[in-house]
């Protein structure tokens, strides 16, 4: 540990993993797995991907070549925590077999997107990475859910949770937005301590100890 100056924490857009890293190891395998395993990269190589659509039609999961570009869905899906739910938990014949139907339902005019995942080749950047450092091919968000509820988690081991104390209602910031059965309400201020909380409470308070760099583009 003595040796590490900078760690660099960076948090992306929510994508997932087969789609950025799918085809990682599509043509060899990774030279050291930890801890040891038998098991092969659980990328898109190795298996019969697939959703159907609503007439029971299948639709395979498909690389994007290089000349397709990096704009693949053109339409972003849902994102939304009751929309997760049927992309993961709606079998329709296969697991995972939701995205196809609930992507159908943004109006784009080519759903067979949802089912397209980008190469090294098409996306090398974080490919390249990936291969030159290490990457979990079994990490999960901790909400299935959209952005905030999880950078929050990431930052303080909380999403915000439930609260019982807007008279008789359970809110739960389950989204980017607080809901209750009857509606959306304005969310609470987030309180939790974060990770930053923790550095400066220990000494490590100045801007030569840490930072935040963010951008809206």
């Amino acid at each position: 540990m003595e040796n590490i100056e900078h760690i660099v924490y960076l948090m992306l857009e929510n994508r997932s993993f087969d789609s950025v890293l799918g085809w990682l190891y599509q043509n060899d395998t990774p030279k050291t797995f930890i801890p040891p395993s038998d098991k092969p990269f659980d990328g898109l190589q190795s298996g019969d991907y697939f959703n159907r659509d609503t007439s029971g039609f299948k639709f395979p999961a498909t690389a994007i070549n290089k000349q397709q570009g990096q704009q693949i869905p053109a339409v972003d899906p849902h994102e939304e925590f009751q929309h997760v739910q049927i992309q993961v938990a709606n079998t329709n014949g296969n697991p995972m077999g939701g995205f196809f139907n609930d992507f159908a339902t943004t109006g784009s005019k080519k759903p067979e997107e949802i089912m397209a995942a980008y190469t090294p080749d098409s996306l090398p950047v974080l490919n390249d990475l990936a291969k030159k450092f290490a990457v979990s091919d079994a990490y999960f968000s901790s909400i299935p859910t959209q952005t905030n509820c999880n950078r929050a988690f990431s930052l303080t081991g909380n999403s915000i949770g439930n609260y019982h104390d807007i008279g008789s209602k359970r809110t739960a910031m389950v989204n980017n937005y607080w809901m209750t059965v009857e509606g959306v309400l304005t969310p609470y201020d987030f309180t939790g301590r974060n990770v930053w909380n923790v550095l400066s409470e220990n000494g490590h308070g100045s801007t030569d100890d840490w930072m935040i760099f963010y951008s809206n583009k």
